[in-house]
């Protein structure tokens, strides 16, 4: 029940589900936060020894927005309703996802840098 309820918060609407162009927002949406969820987690395990404060960030964020959307999802029955209410829990990811794409933005900078 709870896996539905997340689910529900931050993967409907399915593509199955969309009829119209605001449910395709919502549908793109998605997917640039699953992508950015995605990305963050890469910067996690991946990315170069980082420093403590931004571990604890991330999984401070996470937590939060984890804990939000499960609320959400469980109090809350209609889709129309969700999309509305999770902007609070999605805006919690931005932050703490940026900081982990850091590192590769500088990393990329660099090396345009150094070609010119």
């Amino acid at each position: 029940m709870a896996s539905g309820a997340v689910a529900a918060v931050y993967l409907e609407p399915w593509p199955q589900q969309v009829q119209g162009p605001l449910a395709g927002v919502m549908l793109l949406e998605n997917v640039f936060y699953l992508v950015l969820f995605g990305g963050g987690v890469a910067g996690l395990f991946i990315a170069r020894k980082q420093p403590a404060w931004r571990s604890l960030l991330w999984w401070a964020a996470l937590g939060l927005a984890l804990g939000y959307g499960l609320f959400l999802g469980l109090t809350i029955p209609f889709l129309g309703s969700l999309m509305r209410y999770r902007a609070g829990p999605l805006l919690l990811l931005v932050p703490a996802m940026v900081l982990f794409f850091r590192p590769f933005i500088d990393q990329l900078l660099q090396q345009s840098a150094a070609r010119n």
